[in-house]
């Protein structure tokens, strides 16, 4: 799962409005512009780490990226800099944005977290090179689909329209850019101050505000029932919007406030306490998360078609891109994807293979219906595999969760290099240095999020309830669940994993078949299940007074709720993982 950045839904009509870059604006791929992004990246990057573990969504950061860099080159200028050109800022975003999306490339929100979680520890350097040759091959598939999805069918892929006007705002209104890079920097300093009163010393605000409930006769406190003091969970919550927060909160008050108190009355969890009750509600979430996603999948058989038309008219020699080192690369991509898998992983060189291949069809599939609805379809790409391999080599759990993560990790960063790549279209900028500043991003990226995703995970506890890892579970559960089949879950949940299947295939039909905006979310409601119930109130509370100011100052909201947004967000996660330090040097010790 991921987070759209194009915070202003009209940005797709509004493509008659993007103007091209003047032929005089030359300055492009400068050691400025890259140093900016691999920078911002970094931040951008370690903060999405410690925000997929604790939420299961991430903030691409092409908007954030792209704000910052005019910022920082704005106060420069005032030193006596040369003026920053909007295909230098491209180029930020670009290296930004790539670095930013390599904690879903790399796995490290869901597939490593869930194979860790299942007992399987790996090098951080293997974790690294394999983010770094998945993500090298999902740039590179994305090269020939560029030809065909922006310039011959040109789709919307709204988030880099969004971009694009974005960046050319900036540069020829720059008192309002600056005012959203401030309102992002004041949101951030805001955000770490109350993480650090909450999770730092003095540790004067509480993690959780309880409701004074009881629910067949178990508290509020015991069913994660509460509000949850987190900046964080309020920006993802401005960020995805009042469908997903309500979706969100109604899975999360039919496990946590019906099934978990249910399951405690009739003695089907060991214990009433959050890794036990996480452990059995895990089962139907995961069922309605699957459930949806393929009954999702196949009622978009015509992206399907169309997809496999792009790859027809690739095959035919009707794109450009034909040229040595467009062989070589893959080549070298898929060779060091072979061997580590073999050597490291445990993956058979045979099912890398068919991943790979796989990868190809179904990050095709993934960019067409990010060109189409701006929504990338990530996680259920890798179910999707999941599944199929688990008809393939049923008896192999870990096997199951990596070769899903295959495909996952292409298809996030195909999708990724496409928003990029449409910004630069509509900017005029040069393709093959766009594509560079995108390797640069994967490779800047995979350098820091392993590390942060080691701090992280041991300062907290993969599925805890500080850092409850949704979409590892998924991963975990999904895979657990094709190897055991129905007859391995724990009492009592077969029946409510049946029914969640029944639900989630009902939602998928129903949201595409209804025009209402109030069908809910399946795949939002499954998140719900699987997180602490308080996480779910504090984002629908941010999705809802994100509502509320749309509907008061709907031209404010448009200008600066997702800065205000990325900035909480950024502030929380960067003193999460600044407090994961000092918990390890011992500077602080667990409350």
């Amino acid at each position: 799962m991921t987070v759209s950045t194009a915070s202003p839904p009209q940005a797709s009509e509004r493509l008659a409005a993007i103007s091209i870059a003047e032929p005089g604006a030359r300055r492009e791929l400068t050691l400025r512009a890259v140093l900016a992004g691999c920078g911002i990246g970094a931040i951008l990057a370690v903060g999405n780490v410690y925000m997929g573990l604790k939420t299961g969504w991430i903030d691409q950061g092409n908007i954030t990226a792209a704000i910052l860099g005019f910022a920082l080159f704005a106060a420069l200028r005032r030193l006596g800099g040369k003026a920053y050109e909007p295909l230098e800022n491209n180029i930020t975003q670009t290296v930004a944005s790539s670095a930013a999306g390599m904690s879903f490339t790399a796995g490290l929100v869901g597939a490593f977290p869930a194979l860790a979680m299942l007992g399987h520890r790996h090098p951080s350097w293997a974790i690294s090179l394999w983010g770094v040759a998945l993500g090298g091959l999902g740039i590179l598939i994305a090269i020939p689909l560029r030809d065909q999805l922006i310039a011959r069918d040109p789709l919307p892929f709204p988030s880099g329209i969004a971009t694009a006007e974005v960046i050319e705002a900036m540069h020829t209104a720059g008192a309002s850019a600056l005012r959203k890079a401030r309102a992002l920097l004041a949101s951030a300093a805001g955000a770490m101050g109350l993480a650090w009163f909450r999770d730092g010393r003095p540790a004067w605000i509480p993690q959780t505000t309880p409701f004074p409930i009881q629910l067949a006769g178990v508290s509020g406190e015991t069913l994660t029932l509460g509000f949850n003091w987190s900046p964080l969970l309020l920006g993802t919550g401005a960020l995805i919007g009042p469908r997903n927060g309500l979706s969100l909160l109604a899975g999360a008050v039919i496990g946590w406030g019906g099934l978990a108190p249910f399951s405690i009355g009739q003695g089907l969890v060991p214990r009433a306490e959050f890794s036990a009750l996480s452990a059995w509600l895990l089962w139907p979430g995961v069922a309605l998360m699957a459930s949806a996603a393929l009954t999702s999948l196949a009622l978009d058989w015509k992206t399907f078609g169309r997809s496999f038309r792009d790859l027809a008219q690739l095959r035919s020699g009707t794109t450009r891109t034909r040229s040595a080192w467009v062989w070589a690369l893959p080549a070298a991509a898929i060779g060091l994807a072979v061997v580590l898998g073999k050597t490291v992983f445990g993956l058979h060189p045979l099912l890398t293979l068919v991943s790979l291949a796989l990868s190809v069809v179904l990050a095709s599939v993934c960019a067409r219906a990010t060109g189409e609805t701006d929504i990338a379809p990530i996680t259920q790409m890798g179910q999707l595999t999941q599944i199929f391999v688990g008809t393939i080599a049923p008896t192999q759990v870990a096997t199951n969760v990596l070769a899903g993560s295959v495909v996952a990790a292409d298809a996030t960063q195909t999708s990724q290099t496409l928003w990029s790549l449409k910004t630069g279209h509509l900017l005029g900028a040069n393709q093959r240095r766009q594509l560079l500043a995108q390797w640069i991003g994967v490779v800047a990226g995979a350098l820091v999020v392993v590390p942060a995703y080691e701090l992280v995970s041991r300062a907290y506890g993969l599925g805890t309830q500080a850092l409850p890892a949704p979409t590892a579970l998924s991963w975990k559960g999904l895979a657990e669940l094709v190897h055991l089949g129905v007859a391995g879950l724990p009492p009592g949940a077969r029946r409510f994993t049946l029914i969640a299947v029944v639900l989630g295939a009902a939602l998928a039909v129903l949201d595409r078949s209804s025009r209402s905006p109030f069908v809910p979310s399946a795949v939002a409601m499954g998140v719900g299940f699987l997180a602490p119930a308080s996480y779910a109130v504090t984002i629908a509370t941010g999705s809802l007074i994100l509502a509320a100011a749309r509907a008061w100052k709907p031209t404010w909201v448009n200008g600066y709720a997702a800065p205000i947004a990325s900035g909480t967000i950024a502030g929380e996660s960067l003193l999460g993982v600044l407090i994961a330090i000092l918990l390890g040097i011992g500077v602080l010790k667990p409350p």
